[in-house]
């Protein structure tokens, strides 16, 4: 065997033994434990009655709204009716495809209910973004940081939402 195989042999192990955090997401918590939610962790996404997607966490549902016009944070109970922003702020981590810098942006409550960025994303519709918030000050039990990730697809018009 010479210097190349054995080098390509120990990559390939590398990567079978990473395969299933990296491909799962899961922290060594979750690869070596039974399979829960961790309270800080959100659920697969479902569609929100403000057009965005809706995740689970820590006994709350999040909608986040990408628009050209920024991102707008709804949140609402495990039954679904809505629940006050007013004391929540938050900050929003966000990082555009093909681009390895990162924006932050404040979440401030709006006064309609939502935790909001107004930010011009028109510059970047069409494009994929990643969004990393956390989140405090929010109904519920305790007053810890929430920490949530997004991905989305910036439109390229409100419409779109």
């Amino acid at each position: 065997m010479n210097i190349h195989s054995i080098k390509q042999l120990a990559l390939a192990w590398t990567l079978v033994a990473a395969a299933p955090v990296i491909v799962n997401g899961q922290s060594q918590h979750e690869a070596h434990g039974p399979r829960h939610e961790m309270p800080h962790q959100a659920s697969a996404p479902q569609r929100g009655p403000n057009g965005g997607t809706i995740r689970q966490s820590g006994g709350l549902q999040f909608e986040t709204v990408v628009s050209p016009g920024g991102i707008k944070m709804f949140l609402f109970d495990r039954n679904g009716q809505p629940l006050s922003v007013k004391q929540g702020r938050g900050a929003a981590s966000l990082r555009v495809e093909g681009n390895a810098k990162r924006y932050r942006y404040d979440l401030l409550p709006d006064g309609k209910g939502a935790l909001t960025a107004p930010v011009n994303l028109s510059q970047i519709a069409g494009r994929q973004i990643e969004i990393d918030m956390q989140l405090v000050g929010l109904p519920g039990p305790g007053s810890r940081t929430l920490e949530l990730s997004e991905v989305a697809t910036v439109p390229a018009r409100e419409q779109q939402l």
